[in-house]
Parts: C-alpha cells; sequence; structure tokens
C-alpha cells in the first residue's frame, strides 16, 4: 500500500476510515480527472488501491515531488456534522504540529496547517520541506458521505536553527496557510454526487 505523501496523519485520519468504508465507494461520488482552480489546472495523479483519496498535481509534478497538490477524500457512509469533523481533525492535528486552526463556517468545516520538516522517511521520501495546507469540507446528503478539499503547498522557504528567522518563517507562513484558507472558502469546485446538479 502507498503512504500518501502529505506530511502528517491528519491527511491519514481520513485515509484510515476510508479504508473501512473501502467497498463501492464510487457508488455516489464521481471522481473528476481533473480540477481547474487556483489558478491552476490539476489532473489526478493519483487514487488509492481501494478508492477514496484522489491526489491532483500541476503539469510537471508528481505526487511524490510537488509544490502545489490538491487532495480530495471520499468517506462514503461516514456523515459527520461540520462541528464533529472539527473537533476530530484538531484531536489529531494536535498530535503533529502546535500550527493548525479550525473552524465552521456557512454549514463546512474549515482547517489550516502548517508542518515543519522533521526529516520523517516514509517509504523512500524524506520530509525536508515545510508544507501548508488548507482544508473545506463538503456535507452533501447525495454523496451519502464526508467529502473534503484540502489545498497544499510547499513554500520554497528555510527556516533555520536561529529561534528568530524559525519564527520569522512561521508567521511567513502563516500568511501562506491565511491565503490558502481564503482560496479554499472561495473556491467554487464542489463535489459531484448522484443525485446533485
Amino acid at each position: 500500500m502507498r503512504a500518501n505523501y502529505c506530511l502528517s496523519s491528519v491527511c491519514l485520519w481520513v485515509f484510515i476510515a476510508i479504508s473501512q468504508q473501502a467497498h463501492a465507494l464510487e457508488a455516489n461520488f464521481r471522481v473528476p480527472e481533473q480540477i481547474d482552480e487556483f489558478g491552476k489546472t490539476f489532473r489526478l495523479s493519483f487514487t488509492s488501491g481501494k478508492g477514496g483519496l484522489y491526489e491532483y498535481t500541476t503539469e510537471g509534478e508528481t505526487v511524490d515531488n510537488w509544490s502545489t497538490l490538491i487532495t480530495i477524500t471520499y468517506a462514503k457512509g461516514v456523515v459527520v456534522t461540520p462541528m464533529e469533523w472539527a473537533k476530530s481533525f484538531a484531536k489529531s492535528a494536535a498530535r503533529e504540529t502546535p500550527h493548525y486552526s479550525v473552524w465552521i463556517d456557512d454549514g463546512r468545516g474549515y482547517a489550516k496547517v502548517i508542518y515543519e520538516p522533521d526529516g520523517r522517511v516514509i517509504g523512500d521520501k524524506r520530509f525536508s520541506s515545510y508544507e501548508v495546507d488548507a482544508h473545506k469540507t463538503y456535507h452533501v446528503p447525495a454523496c451519502r458521505g464526508l467529502v473534503t478539499l484540502q489545498y497544499a503547498t510547499r513554500p520554497d522557504v528555510s527556516g533555520g536553527a536561529d529561534p528568530a528567522a524559525k519564527r520569522a518563517t512561521l508567521l511567513q507562513l502563516a500568511s501562506e496557510a491565511e491565503r490558502l484558507a481564503s482560496a479554499v472558502a472561495a473556491s467554487s469546485w464542489a463535489p459531484d454526487c448522484e443525485g446533485t446538479e
């Protein structure tokens, strides 16, 4: 099984739920081959073996080597409120990083997260760069499960060992996280499920 190369287990908590709901995952959710959002065209580059996790990259990038990435998760049968999602996400994020916030707006759950490079190795990939993510949930009855849009970037920054330099980098990344969160909130993308337009 391929591990998602998102830096945290926050990405994987949904994947675990998805794996448990693996039968007939795509019965309601129509997986897009391409997503035109955030001023770029993203194409489907990876689908988990059991479905439910879909990663999209831009031209010339791969799911192992990307600067921007969209991940769509679909957990059929996982019906939670935005508040339940937010609590679960916050609990998982707190184990990985102190740099996150979660909120609810207009019936959707949102999160923004900054991951610091930690040298962790998954497969043959060492995580030696910062990652900034923003999430938006979709609680659409016709989907009969939770759909989440995640937009991630790996900014070209280095924090250094000096506490002042690291603080300056984290402040810069906080601005990036806010930018991504605003973009995700304004995104017109919506899941296409049987029974929806």
